[in-house]
């Protein structure tokens, strides 16, 4: 009878040691409220198919052949994690005799399997220690069963016997989840709009050790380790381990597990993978030639920075996303040495997407279209290229006009037109110079702006030389340091009339532009969450500082959004982000205001939940790692490393496995529901299944496919 269909029975204590003449393995003989010893038998460890590191075992008091009859303070069973040997009485006389008996060996081999040891000794050769951590107690209260994370008394003369629990029992022990955080896990997901606690899904497997022959034999290699996908959203999860040993497999069956669960409770989560690597967005020989696209194709949206087929443009298009297109310029110029002064101002230079209402804020209106035009033409003058054609328009002062006629005359710039009438009024001065360079509130064309544009530096330059400062009617500098850089990168020239190299300048931040790119990706992306689908940003290719950046830009812009939604009383989004190599957005030396650090430490409040990957532990940033619910670790070489996380939960006994076991995919697990870390195999990502799974579930009224992108 499975222990899962035997809860409310009041004998469950009994069942879960099941068949104690079969599951003995020994006496506790020392207890605190933290460790037990165990005086075993070898004889008992075969019996029960051996005891492995780190496994775990049940303490009991009572008789679980009649547990009716057992004391009230006796009904608790006790569960144990077996951590190495320990010492016993007599331990060096053991070690005595059997040097003795090896001395006055002969052969190598014995006839009798006691290799000639007589019986007596043989037996008392056999006893052994075992120390063992205490993890906590199951007891009944109201006809359930509990767990608490401690034990409540002992006595001196402790009648405590250790059991090994079978497989059925393992399978409840590694999937128990108490009441209360059951109760509370209900009422969370009824929040984030669960008709109900998502489904359990199986993530691996129980291991304890690298060596698992006998666990395999006495079916403890069956035993399956479920976790909840509730325990993911708006919650923060590590997976932490080497190069190559089952990360990103773990990250994907996540990701996997929450799609599915989300699309069964007909509710929207969203997931955001940033790919470093390019191993989620596309097929790899690690996941029989497949990917997260491949399973959820008609739900997922690809992002490359680069024209593939199959992929929406992740580049931005700079004439649009203005902010990000020249942050990412400014971010690629920077890497040059010996910056000249044009190309300093042009550093300075700064524009927002958003355009400040004319009805508002006119002269800020203004201001905004001049540096918008400028900009527009600097980009189509070094080779950004655009499909479409573009207008210019932005409004000039009368005194504006006025100023620069009166600096061009100073020039003698009209001297060549002898058949030109000089004006003698304002009013006609301003009509002569919209005649002669056009009216750029009229719009004009690339070429005739540039012209316009031209015209507006030599006026400048000329009343710069006499210490004439071109002004607006507030008295403010109609040209600002960052646009006067620009027209002289426009004009390839620097103040003093020497050549620039604009073309080579901007050459590298070319391949950043797409014609064909996103006006908008932030938004973009955003929608695609906010409609629960996944989407995966193949970081693959391009500048790393141009890659962050990029990454850092829409991961604030989902956080900043979904504030506004909380802010306004409204539920926001759930969504998950996924980020490897977090040691270098979470590090240390990153202060807690900066976008990784607060969607880590804030983001949960606001529905985004992070799962982050690094190969180091004790890189992250404390206050992050503190308040991580969910842990996932695979091996460690590093002794710092397994230290810095020794702190948290009962990592530290699996100190010494972490650092040996390199096997792909062996994983210590602690989520947010789970009382206590399992040791687990967690079971490859299988693709073919999940998407004949994902196939039979039927979608819902509101769920739109994802689109496709078209490309030549």
């Amino acid at each position: 009878m499975a222990i899962q269909n035997i809860l409310n029975e009041k004998n469950i204590l009994a069942r879960m040691i099941k068949e104690p003449e079969i599951n003995f393995v020994g006496n506790v003989f020392r207890l605190t409220y933290d460790n037990a010893k165990v005086l075993t038998n070898d004889a008992y460890k075969e019996r029960v198919h051996g005891i492995p590191l780190n496994s775990f075992l049940l303490g009991a008091t009572f008789n679980p052949s009649d547990f009716s009859f057992s004391k009230e303070h006796e009904r608790v069973v006790v569960l144990m994690r077996m951590i190495g040997p320990c010492e016993i009485p007599g331990d060096d006389d053991k070690v005595r005799t059997l040097i003795e008996h090896y001395q006055s060996k002969l052969e190598i081999y014995s006839d009798d399997n006691r290799d000639g040891i007589e019986s007596i000794t043989h037996s008392w050769l056999q006893f052994g220690g075992l120390e063992c951590e205490i993890i906590g107690s199951f007891y009944l209260e109201n006809q359930k069963l509990m767990f608490g994370a401690d034990i409540e008394d002992f006595q001196s003369m402790t009648t405590l016997k250790v059991y090994k629990p079978k497989p059925d029992v393992l399978q409840y022990i590694v999937n128990y989840i108490d009441p209360i955080k059951k109760a509370k896990m209900e009422k969370d997901s009824l929040k984030m709009g669960f008709s109900n606690v998502p489904k359990e899904f199986h993530i691996g497997y129980l291991r304890y050790t690298s060596t698992n022959r006998l666990q395999k034999e006495n079916k403890e290699a069956d035993v399956e380790v479920k976790v909840y996908p509730a325990d993911f959203l708006a919650r923060r999860t590590a997976v932490f381990g080497m190069t190559r040993t089952g990360k990103s497999n773990t990250v994907k069956t996540t990701i996997s597990a929450v799609s599915m669960a989300a699309i069964e409770a007909q509710i929207r989560v969203g997931q955001l993978i940033f790919d470093m690597n390019g191993e989620y967005a596309n097929a790899n020989g690690q996941d029989d030639g497949s990917s997260i696209n491949n399973v959820y194709s008609d739900n997922t949206v690809r992002y490359r920075g680069m024209d593939t087929e199959g992929f929406f443009d992740l580049r931005d298009n700079f004439y649009y996303s203005l902010e990000n297109g020249l942050e990412t310029i400014k971010k690629v110029i920077e890497q040059r040495d010996n910056l000249s002064d044009a190309v300093l101002k042009f550093l300075t230079f700064e524009i927002t997407n958003k355009i400040p209402e004319k009805t508002e804020d006119p002269s800020g209106h203004t201001r905004w279209k001049k540096k918008q035009v400028i900009y527009h033409i600097l980009l189509t003058s070094v080779g950004f290229k655009h499909n479409e054609v573009l207008k210019y328009s932005f409004t000039v002062g009368q005194e504006i006009w006025l100023a620069l006629y009166e600096s061009l005359l100073h020039d003698d710039e009209f001297k060549d037109d002898t058949d030109v009438k000089l004006p003698t009024t304002k009013a006609s001065k301003i009509n002569f110079m919209k005649d002669r360079y056009g009216d750029p509130a009229t719009s004009l064309n690339e070429m005739e702006m540039k012209d316009f544009l031209m015209m507006i530096r030599r006026a400048y330059l000329s009343l710069k030389n006499r210490n004439i400062d071109l002004r607006t009617s507030s008295n403010k500098n109609w040209l600002d340091t960052g646009e006067e850089g620009m027209l002289n990168l426009i004009a390839g020239k620097n103040d003093r009339g020497n050549p620039i190299n604009t073309k080579s300048l901007f050459k590298d931040a070319l391949q950043y532009h797409s014609e064909v790119g996103n006006k908008n990706i932030r938004q973009e992306v955003f929608e695609h969450l906010a409609k629960g689908r996944i989407v995966i940003l193949d970081l693959s290719v391009g500048l790393q500082s141009v890659k962050s950046n990029m990454s850092e830009k829409i991961a604030q812009y989902i956080l900043d959004q979904n504030i506004h939604i909380v802010n306004d009383n409204n539920p926001p989004i759930q969504c998950v982000l996924y980020v490897e190599e977090a040691h270098n957005l979470i590090g240390k030396t990153n202060k807690l205001d900066e976008t990784w650090p607060r969607i880590a430490k804030e983001g949960a409040k606001f529905g985004i939940a992070l799962v982050y990957a690094t190969q180091e532990p004790s890189s992250v940033h404390a206050n992050i790692l503190d308040n991580t619910e969910n842990l996932f670790v695979t091996h460690l070489n590093n002794d710092d490393e397994i230290r810095s996380l020794s702190k948290y939960y009962d990592f530290k006994s699996f100190s010494s496995s972490l650092k040996k076991a390199q096997d792909v995919g062996f994983a210590r697990i602690k989520t947010l529901s789970s009382n206590y870390v399992v040791p687990t195999q967690i079971k490859l990502f299988e693709p073919d299944k999940l998407k004949e799974m994902y196939e039979k579930i039927p979608k819902v009224s509101w769920f739109e496919p994802a689109p496709y992108p078209n490309r030549s």
